[in-house]
């Protein structure tokens, strides 16, 4: 009796320790190695090792289409490209350049659902990205960051949780219980007073996306495809055509406006907001992008063309001047202000404009 008992016992606790889920630490331990940083266009993202040589991530992280840079632990950096991307549910899958030695991580089978009430968990890197960083972001002691939080609401592309995220998570993996991958972190709602809520993609969308790799070819991708931006800037001017009493170019302070059409064409306009005396640039260029040696610190190259237009009071009479010119912006990215001089030609005359502005 007693030997039997003692039998059943063991059973029973053979069965509870392989039906109980693991821990938050050894699901980190395990996979924070697979955890890279993504790099691409000076954005900082998170991914995943889900084949040994392919990462997934968040489409919004890399549809700039600028080089990629996938980052493992030990600073080991790989080029990687763009396999297939679904705009809509803000997943991609990079194909790396070479593969990596890691057993990739597993993803929840496409059958099983996400529950509301589930216990869930990032590995990520909430570094973002500011001004004038010193430090490299590889350094950081915000990488490979594990934040938890719960399954709130599930939806049809995926679900609301209140995990604690950044902009550097967007493209982390988000685990549960089992260790699998059943969903990608997408977006952040940034309210007042809202709190930590965000929207994770669903692991369905994941392996769909994955099912269409297998059936067709890589995605050819379109720069039509990239993203817009949108700016407001100030810009301190000088424009050698206008003198004061002293015969000195006058300056103006202008306020303006860019947009930049899939992250490559660019179209400004800014002005004085002066009455009597009025400065206006009308311009459109383009976007040249150039690497530094430091996968977040690049520099924009920005040649154009624009239509400058003075108007201003002459014994009460109101004189308005055109002219085009063509000339070059230059940006860099640890720096927020930027530089811009343009060459025009009036009355047969060679004139210039030089500006320092600053964007927010």
């Amino acid at each position: 009796m007693k030997i039997a008992l003692l039998f059943a016992i063991l059973f029973w606790s053979f069965i509870a320790r392989a039906e109980t889920p693991a821990s938050w630490t050894s699901i980190y331990l395990k996979n924070k190695p697979k955890i890279p940083i993504i790099i691409s266009g000076g954005g900082i993202c998170s991914g995943a090792l889900i084949e040994k040589d392919m990462v997934v991530t968040a489409t919004h992280c890399v549809d700039r289409f600028y080089p990629i840079y996938v980052y493992f632990p030990g600073l080991r950096k790989i080029n990687a490209n763009i396999l297939m991307m679904s705009q809509v549910s803000d997943i991609a899958l990079l194909h790396l350049e070479s593969k990596v030695n890691m057993e990739p991580i597993k993803i929840k089978p496409e059958s099983e659902r996400n529950i509301e009430g589930t216990v869930i968990a990032t590995i990520g890197h909430p570094v973002g990205q500011t001004h004038f960083k010193i430090q490299s972001v590889l350094r950081s002691e915000y990488t490979h960051v594990l934040s938890a939080g719960l399954i709130s609401r599930v939806t049809d592309e995926g679900f609301v949780s209140d995990m604690s995220v950044s902009p550097g998570n967007s493209g982390g993996p988000v685990f549960d219980l089992k260790g699998e991958i059943i969903g990608v972190v997408s977006k952040k709602r940034i309210d007042r007073f809202v709190g930590q809520l965000n929207f994770v993609s669903s692991h369905v969308a994941l392996q769909r996306l994955l099912n269409k790799l297998r059936d067709q070819s890589p995605q050819k991708t379109s720069l039509l495809q990239a993203s817009t931006s949108f700016d407001v800037y100030l810009l301190y001017v000088t424009p050698t055509y206008r003198k004061n009493s002293d015969g000195d170019a006058k300056s103006y302070l202008n306020i303006g406006a860019r947009v930049d059409v899939w992250d490559r064409l660019r179209l400004f306009v800014d002005t004085n907001l002066d009455s009597e005396e009025v400065f206006t640039e009308y311009g459109v260029g383009w976007n040249f992008f150039l690497q530094g040696k430091d996968p977040i610190q690049f520099y924009r190259l920005i040649p154009y063309v624009e239509n400058l237009r003075f108007q201003w009071k002459d014994n009460g009479d109101q004189v308005e001047k055109r002219a085009f010119a063509y000339g070059l912006m230059v940006q860099a990215s640890w720096f927020p202000f930027f530089m811009k001089y343009s060459q025009y030609q009036k009355s047969k005359k060679s004139f210039s404009t030089f500006g320092f502005g600053v964007n927010f």
